[in-house]
């Protein structure tokens, strides 16, 4: 019962999830499992400094997704698995990347995925 009041305490001492700022740009990283995809949509943070110099931005999260596959889907390769993933995070978020000012990036730990290039 501790960790859980323990966690709670975490989860609402500082914000978790950031709200979106449609003037910067988005990242997707999404991952397939066998039974399964999972994503995470977020944005650059602020910038931390150091006294000697300036770190680069870490993403923040702005959302989170999963889903499980079909039984039909299940039975995909792992690179139709990965590309479902990537297709049903973009259905998922359409109202956030559908219209954003900035292009956004899609981030996977696929290596055969990474030379698509989506034109949306």
């Amino acid at each position: 019962m501790q960790a859980f009041e323990e966690l709670k305490t975490c989860m609402c001492a500082c914000p978790v999830l950031a709200q979106p700022n449609f003037n910067k740009q988005f990242y997707l990283q999404t991952d397939a499992l066998a039974y399964g995809v999972g994503a995470i949509l977020s944005q650059e943070g602020e910038a931390t400094t150091s006294q000697t110099k300036t770190h680069k931005p870490k993403l923040h999260p702005i959302a989170y997704y999963s889903a499980t596959f079909i039984p039909a889907e299940r039975n995909y390769d792992i690179y139709k698995r990965e590309l479902l993933a990537v297709m049903k995070s973009l259905a998922h978020w359409q109202h956030y990347l559908g219209w954003t000012k900035k292009p956004f990036r899609i981030l996977t730990d696929h290596a055969n995925l990474q030379y698509w290039k989506f034109n949306c």
